[in-house]
């Protein structure tokens, strides 16, 4: 039976207030289901804090509606979760505020019968940790991400600059990408689900792989601790909120094997209107068939 070591810690870091929020629930009294959210309020805007706000506590009023208590359904029901958290945003704004209104990033993950599937808006991150290995699943909604997607470099000074120009964030308006694959993906027992706000990315990814990797024996608390511990040693001037939620696989009959690759996730960013126009497109082949079927009926003799 599959067991989950949650746990969660944040900083303010630099930052006059936090505007980072995050929030754990186990799903129906099962010790192997969990929800996790993290939510990054933009900083720049008028009140990003009670947007972060927004997404945990609809989120959290969800699965205690029992929304993901099945995982069947877990897709759907995140997608259902985000729309309607962008529709309370937009239904809190302050028209004074214009364009700087509420906004932020969001990214939640379900783990459920030893697999994970998630939603995410925005530059928060979801990592696998997998015997040493840190593997991103989610797409990066940043300018940034979109550059290191066409194939630009990680570390090109271009690339590291444009961090902070987002693509997309839950503002109230249609929301520009969404990231929310078909497919769950397999755990194995070992593994850590980490999800964080981008304040992580003070650390790159072999110093988060290796912060897990000391901490991971001692627990998610430790993992969790100690990887706001090392964003703080780096003793930025700016130092951003950070929020780190860690969850450990533990006990047995994971759909994964600890040997297994993490599957390679192509993030797939989806526009809003994209389920639409995947109906609209299948509604089209439907009548097409059947407009050839006429005609060929009627041809023949």
């Amino acid at each position: 039976m599959i067991e989950l070591d949650i746990a969660g810690t944040q900083t303010v870091g630099t930052r006059a207030d936090q505007q980072d929020s995050a929030g754990t629930l186990r799903l129906g009294g099962h010790r192997d289901r969990a929800l996790l959210i993290v939510a990054d309020g933009l900083g720049g805007h008028a009140d990003g804090a009670a947007a972060a706000r927004i997404v945990t506590e609809t989120l959290r009023e969800r699965a205690e509606g029992g929304a993901f208590d099945v995982p069947a359904r877990c897709r759907h029901a995140l997608d259902d979760a985000i729309y309607e958290i962008n529709r309370l945003i937009l239904a809190a704004r302050n028209p004074e505020d214009g364009e700087r209104g509420s906004a932020s990033t969001a990214v939640a993950a379900v783990i459920a019968e030893g697999r994970v599937c998630w939603i995410s808006i925005g530059d928060s991150h979801l990592y696998i940790w997998r015997r040493g290995r840190l593997v991103k699943l989610n797409a990066d909604h940043s300018q940034t991400g979109r550059m290191v997607r066409q194939g630009r470099s990680p570390n090109d000074p271009a690339v590291l600059a444009a961090r902070s120009l987002l693509t997309s964030a839950l503002t109230g308006d249609p929301i520009e990408e969404i990231d929310s694959p078909e497919h769950d993906v397999p755990l194995a027992i070992g593994d850590v689900v980490l999800l964080a706000s981008d304040g992580l990315n003070t650390l790159d990814t072999a110093e988060i792989a290796q912060t897990i990797g000391r901490a991971f024996e001692s627990g998610a608390e430790a993992i969790a601790n100690g990887l706001v511990s090392a964003v703080l040693a780096h003793g930025l001037r700016k130092q951003d909120n950070t929020t780190v939620i860690a969850a450990r696989i533990l006990g047995s009959g994971a759909p994964a094997s600890a040997d297994d690759e993490v599957p390679k996730v192509t993030p797939m960013p989806v526009h809003e209107g994209a389920p639409r126009r995947r109906w609209h497109l299948a509604a089209g082949l439907v009548l097409l068939v059947a407009i050839l079927a006429s005609v060929i009926m009627t041809q023949m003799p």
